[in-house]
């Protein structure tokens, strides 16, 4: 959450990173093992939708369709886009459609239902 919060300042990453440490990515940049500022901002960004996600599922009348929708039996997640191919797999489409099932093949959510699909939608893939 203190992640999400910053303003987005390169000051302020750099005094996250100073009390926290490194994001963690693959990125490293010798000499000091440094991450470049655009993948600061990238899952600053994330972070940001993500929390603005769980605020927005807490709301006694979420409004959610901007983040999910459905189509048939398939949910329609969208949400920022955040790297290439190569760096962040399904993140970089800003889409996912799955159709969310329980252990026997049923559907987890009936079509029409946001809330539900919006608490598990980021930890699915």
């Amino acid at each position: 959450m203190t992640f999400a919060h910053l303003d987005g300042s390169n000051d302020a990453f750099l005094g996250f990173a100073n009390t926290y440490g490194r994001l963690g990515t693959y990125h490293s940049y010798p000499p000091d093992h440094c991450e470049p500022l655009d993948e600061w901002r990238l899952h600053h960004l994330w972070m940001r939708f993500l929390t603005k996600l769980q605020n927005d599922c807490d709301k006694e009348r979420p409004e959610l369709s901007e983040v999910v929708t459905w189509k048939g039996d398939e949910v329609i997640y969208r949400f920022p886009k955040i790297g290439t191919w190569a760096t962040e797999g399904w993140r970089h489409r800003g889409e996912l459609r799955p159709r969310p099932q329980n252990k026997k093949g049923q559907p987890l959510f009936q079509p029409s239902e946001l809330a539900g699909p919006a608490r598990c939608s980021f930890v699915m893939p």
